[in-house]
């Protein structure tokens, strides 16, 4: 089977992440803290997949936020992009 992918806007994120009740402020610092979002000073993106998660110790909402998203979405990888 093959991998799906998918560019993912980072406001995306954030929206998932209050629909799920993680308030937007909340979900920014902790995705931030943790470099989902590609830094202002990198133009490319970031991509990251449902093996990830585990392997980087990201904090528990960044953790819900990523892998709710990709499942939401059905979904293997994510390309973050700023918005």
């Amino acid at each position: 089977m093959k991998d799906i992918e998918n560019v993912v806007e980072f406001g995306e994120l954030l929206g998932y992440a209050e629909r799920i009740g993680i308030p937007w402020n909340a979900a920014h610092e902790s995705l931030v803290i943790d470099e989902i979002p590609p830094m202002y000073e990198n133009r490319g993106t970031n991509q990251w997949g449902e093996g990830d998660i585990d392997m980087y110790d990201f904090s528990d909402e960044t953790k819900k936020i990523l892998s709710g998203f990709m499942k939401e979405n059905n979904v293997d990888f994510i390309n973050v992009i700023n918005d």
